[in-house]
């Protein structure tokens, strides 16, 4: 660092502020209205790298267009009238900030950006109905302008994403995942007590979810990406069912289950060494050892084995994964009770700062419910938007007070609009300057949205002082509303998201031993396998907020492995035409207790284990099916805690 900057970050904030005061210059060579908005998307588009820097341009260019035709139907369908207005734009942010919830990366930053931009279409200049098209076509020809110059100035110069990182760490990852294995193996066939190897799963668990969210933004705008993202996330799936099915044959060995315990040994054995060679970069080598240890193994582990060697074959070879290993995928968690939340507090916000223009008809109401549709909506998505929205207030207030001092003593000193701009550029290049000191970075993003938004660098100046003060202090009073809806109207951070996630988890597997319908048990393992991900993702970031311990945490999620396998192992006994009825009561006994488990986890365990030991009994001995009812139930135990998650 110089001076307490930092230098890494610094080239790229002032090639930022300086294509973002280029597009100001362009927009108001073409004589458009409000050419802020041009310097506004540079900022909002500004990315690391370039295909980073094309996609979020892309939704920009896509929602900016679509929120202006919503905001351009309103105004037309509703003829100007507040009272419908205000509803029409009530249901509109609403909607678009639930769904914006269940999206993820980019796409929902088009819908949530579609949402408020109808907001600033139809509030920024309410007083002229009659314009509203001219209005709207200038505001989407202003993105536009700012995605052109983005892409000239910033995206010649900032570098591709490095996709080797992602097979570094792919790599490393699935070698240390397979020497975790086998040292769990090991441990189990020696009776000693494999705990000491919890930090090193919990470890491997954080990196598999670190690595799943960095695929997005890695092959962002690359349509020729060399890595298939399909495949990545098969090879993700596939090592999380290893490390399930590891725990589980190691729990099977020392309950004393029958095993050829020259079998687990060897396979340990191939595991250490092909960890080694991966890890020496030889997966070559790695793969023919892969494959003699398939030959010689069985069960969950051969399995997940199976699907493993298949995706690091499709890696290396940069194909897709065979759609026979379909199972072994990832279907995202959309937090639905998450998105509704997001759409009633938008809704409450808006609806709120709407009705008191309607009722009053205060004329500064429409820059109040700009700021509280654009705040209440786009931090929705943020896992804790209240701690960020303190920051947003500090930066938008300097904002808002800077565009006053340009309006009232630096504007009225030219004699062009392009003079105008040119008074405007130093407070855009100050702004590179802050964002890259660790001390002001936060607040600087929006400072230069709010100075945006409300200085129009025009001659003559639009208002009176009076005017131009009271329009800065209702818009920053409506990011203060946005704040109070996130605080009061179903409040949300990291550690009620965390708890939601758990919740519905837990609840699902209750549907799934409840319900006559159930999803298809190959896509309940991909939706699982990404809700344990986003589960230890979540858990790093509330760590410290008393929340749950993380090996409990992290342990139960696991732990849904074998106690979801058990409950679709207990449905699929219940359809056998030849069940004896003694096992058969057992069985609908345990689905009963299963689809209560939040209640009572322990008499779900036991329930598990009565069957099991009917289905033994009938056998003449331990079969597949009752190693999984055996399984569930251990499982129960060992993370009560957890389970009793839902009731809290």
């Amino acid at each position: 660092m110089t001076l307490g900057f930092d230098r890494a970050r610094l080239p790229f904030t002032l090639r930022t502020a300086l294509a973002s005061s280029l597009a100001l210059l362009v927009a108001t060579l073409l004589h458009l209205d409000s050419p802020q908005w041009a310097a506004m998307t540079v900022w909002l588009v500004a990315q690391p790298t370039r295909g980073l820097l094309l996609e979020k341009s892309l939704y920009r260019a896509a929602g900016s267009v679509v929120g202006s035709a919503v905001g351009v139907g309103l105004v037309l369908l509703t003829h100007g009238h507040v009272g419908a207005l205000v509803v029409g734009l009530v249901l509109w942010v609403g909607l678009c900030a639930g769904v914006g919830n269940v999206l993820r990366h980019f796409r929902a930053y088009g819908v949530l950006l579609a949402g408020y931009t109808a907001a600033l279409v139809v509030l920024v200049d309410l007083p002229h109905p009659d314009h509203i098209v001219g209005i709207a076509g200038e505001r989407v020809l202003a993105v536009l302008i700012g995605v052109a110059v983005s892409a000239l100035v910033s995206g010649l110069l900032v570098p591709n994403a490095n996709e080797d990182d992602i097979r570094a760490r792919l790599r490393q990852i699935t070698s240390d995942t397979l020497r975790w294995s086998a040292a769990v193996l090991a441990s189990a066939l020696k009776v000693q007590d494999e705990r000491s190897g919890l930090t090193e799963q919990r470890r491997l668990l954080s990196e598999l979810a670190i690595l799943e969210e960095m695929l997005d933004p890695q092959t962002a705008g690359k349509i020729n990406s060399r890595i298939s993202l399909r495949t990545v996330r098969a090879l993700i799936a596939a090592l999380l069912s290893l490390i399930a099915a590891t725990l589980s044959a190691a729990g099977r060995v020392r309950r004393g289950a029958r095993h050829d315990q020259a079998v687990l040994q060897t396979l340990a054995t191939d595991l250490s060494v092909i960890a080694d060679r991966l890890e020496d970069a030889d997966v070559a080598q790695s793969l023919v050892r892969l494959r003699v240890a398939l030959a010689g193994s069985g069960g969950a582990v051969h399995v997940a084995l199976e699907a493993l060697l298949q995706a690091v074959e499709a890696l290396v070879s940069r194909k897709d994964t065979p759609a026979r290993h379909a199972r072994f995928a990832l279907v995202f968690h959309r937090d639905w009770v998450g998105a509704r939340a997001a759409a009633v507090r938008s809704m409450v916000a808006v609806g709120a700062v709407g009705a008191l223009w309607w009722l009053t008809g205060w004329p500064y109401a429409p820059f109040m419910m700009i700021g509280t549709a654009v705040m209440s909506s786009l931090f929705s998505s943020f896992d804790d938007p209240l701690k960020i929205l303190r920051f947003v207030l500090i930066g938008s207030s300097a904002g808002a007070a800077s565009a006053a001092i340009c309006h009232l003593w630096l504007i009225p000193l030219a004699s062009s609009n392009v003079q105008a701009a040119l008074l405007v550029v130093p407070f855009l290049l100050l702004t590179g300057v802050a964002m890259a000191h660790p001390r002001t970075t936060a607040p600087s993003l929006d400072y230069a949205m709010a100075f945006l938004l409300l200085v129009v660098p025009v001659v003559p100046v639009h208002g009176t002082p009076v005017q131009i003060v009271s329009g800065s202090v209702a818009a920053v009073a409506g990011i203060a509303v946005a704040m109070l809806a996130f605080r009061f109207v179903l409040p949300v951070d990291s550690a009620q998201r965390l708890r939601t996630l758990m919740e519905m988890t837990i609840n699902e597997l209750e549907a799934l031993a409840g319900q006559d319908s159930f999803p298809h048990p190959t896509r309940w393992r991909a939706r699982l396998y990404h809700r344990i991900l986003r589960l230890v993702r979540r858990l790093d970031l509330v760590q410290g907020q008393g929340v749950a311990q993380p090996v409990t945490a992290i342990g139960g999620g696991v732990a849904t492995l074998p106690v979801g396998e058990a409950i679709l192992r207990l449905r699929h006994l219940s359809v056998r035409p030849d069940l004896p009825r003694t096992v058969r009561r057992r069985v609908e006994v345990g689905l009963k207790r299963l689809s209560m488990l939040s209640s009572r986890p322990l008499a779900a365990a036991v329930a598990l284990e009565k069957a099991a030991a009917s289905l033994m009994l009938a056998e003449g001995g331990a079969t597949l099916d009752s190693e999984v009812l055996r399984d569930g139930a251990e499982a129960l135990r060992e993370h009560q805690s957890f389970f009793h998650l839902a009731q809290r």
